[in-house]
């Protein structure tokens, strides 16, 4: 129950716009059990908060690690986001086309727009 309270803790401070306190909330969730049942959301959700704060290098680590637990489409759609971001344009269009196949609609408007 702890982890999943500082995972709660850490979508709260992301809410208010903290997204170092998140991160580092996220981290305490990860370190006390690495394999909790929300881990793959622990991981994507700190990686939307390395996103948005502007490290698209270390939020696509966290977006691998959620994905080697549990592929998703939302996260393959975000890593592909943050992939657009550092400039990995074959990249993003790998997870786009991958989170269209798994029934993202975003995903389908990312292709249209930046991959030819």
């Amino acid at each position: 129950a702890a982890a999943e309270a500082y995972c709660i803790q850490g979508r709260a401070e992301q809410a208010v716009g903290d997204f170092r306190s998140a991160i580092r909330e996220y981290g305490k969730a990860i370190d006390i059990n690495p394999h909790h049942s929300a881990i793959n959301l622990t991981y994507y959700y700190r990686g939307n908060a390395k996103s948005e704060s502007g490290n698209d290098a270390a939020a696509i680590l966290d977006y691998n690690k959620s994905i080697e637990i549990t592929p998703d489409a939302i996260v393959y759609l975000k890593r592909g986001i943050s992939k657009m971001n550092i400039v990995d344009r074959k990249g993003a269009c790998l997870d786009w086309n991958k989170a269209k196949g798994m029934g993202n609609q975003q995903a389908d408007e990312m292709i249209r727009k930046y991959c030819k």
